[in-house]
């Protein structure tokens, strides 16, 4: 079953390419008539298409039921159907996968009663919760509030696996439960009272990764793990920053823009350039983490236009928008690019290791 790795991470990869392409045409950037079309999809593309795939296929590797590949392969399989012009039977394969994959993280926490895994049950729970909504109601907004829950419990979850060895308190631990608590309370409260307590809880979530994630234990290193504390950093940062931004009172599109984006460009982009290394080697079964200086490139120029992109929106100045957006694309493809050069140098070089002791 693991062969299926080989067709599903291919679609997750796809689906965010052409998710990037999508969200340039929503800024402005010209395209091919065929799939301009796609623009209305950005949103699902880069959420459930992509990060839910990506995320789903991850746990399923080391998970030993063969049936648990139905979810990611569910999920990778929206993207053609999307393309044959059935978003309804996409969002339903969307729907079950992320079902699938919620089953899949409660057996998870069943088996191992893992700090780790009850997060990443809670972030499974808001990934089918924003899916459901946007089928139903086909609203980004009615359904981005669930969307910024899933991927902060499911970050928190996998941070919380990562770095389990640090000696963190029982009190710090319940402080990290207080405050995303108050992250969900606060966000169910949004439409009704104020951002502000949703923003709180956002804020804290933040600090408290700031404090007691191994950032400290991994600056002082050299090669992948300085790497690691930079992006982690700069992904926290970006989190802190959403929180600050979601507490304004505006409520204009160029607002809800780089609200969004502060998020999901700044925080979960930089996620998963530091966490790369660690799970695309474990998904594709090859040795070693796969690390070269070129990823600091995609990694400056993804904060970089990031931070332009949210100038822009504060001020509105559309070309400045426009011409960050792309540069935000293609720093992720580049980061893409570097580490499939770097997976198959690993590859090859573990090929040729076998073969030589062999």
């Amino acid at each position: 079953m693991k062969n299926l790795v080989f067709i599903i991470l291919p679609l997750a990869l796809l689906t965010a390419v052409l998710g990037i392409l999508a969200g340039l045409f929503r800024i402005g950037w010209n395209g091919p008539l065929a799939v301009s079309h796609l623009a209305m999809y950005h949103g699902i593309f880069m959420t459930g298409g992509f990060l839910g795939t990506l995320i789903s296929l991850e746990r399923v590797v080391a998970f030993k039921k063969k049936i648990a590949w139905a979810a990611p392969l569910l999920m990778g399989l929206s993207l053609p159907t999307f393309l044959l012009g059935e978003p309804s039977a996409a969002l339903i394969l969307l729907l079950t996968g992320a079902l699938g994959y919620l089953l899949i993280s409660i057996s998870i926490y069943l088996n191992h009663n893992h700090k780790g895994n009850l997060f990443l049950v809670i972030g499974a729970l808001f990934q089918l919760l924003a899916l459901g909504v946007f089928y139903w109601l086909y609203s980004y907004p009615m359904a981005m509030a669930a969307w910024f829950l899933s991927f902060l419990f499911t970050i928190i979850g996998e941070r919380l696996h990562l770095s389990s060895f640090l000696p963190v308190s029982r009190r710090q631990f319940w402080i990290l439960y207080i405050a995303a608590g108050v992250a969900v309370v606060g966000t169910a409260l949004y439409h009704f009272f104020s951002a502000l307590p949703a923003s709180l809880g956002f804020a804290a979530v933040a600090l408290w990764l700031l404090k007691n994630d191994l950032i400290k234990v991994v600056y002082p290193k050299r090669g992948f793990y300085k790497y690691l504390g930079v992006s982690l950093t700069a992904g926290y940062v970006w989190l802190l920053l959403f929180a600050l931004l979601s507490a304004l009172p505006s409520k204009s599109p160029w607002h809800y823009d780089a609200v969004v984006h502060s998020f999901f460009a700044g925080f979960i982009l930089n996620m998963i350039l530091a966490h790369g290394p660690i799970i695309f080697p474990a998904i594709l079964g090859v040795q070693g983490k796969p690390f070269h200086n070129a990823m600091y490139v995609a990694l400056v120029l993804l904060n970089l236009s990031n931070l332009c992109r949210i100038m822009a929106d504060m001020y509105q100045i559309p070309v400045v928008r426009k011409w960050s957006g792309l540069f935000s694309g293609l720093a992720f493809l580049g980061f893409v690019l570097v580490m499939a050069v770097l997976m198959l140098r690993l590859r090859f070089n573990f090929r040729v290791q076998k073969t030589l002791v062999s």
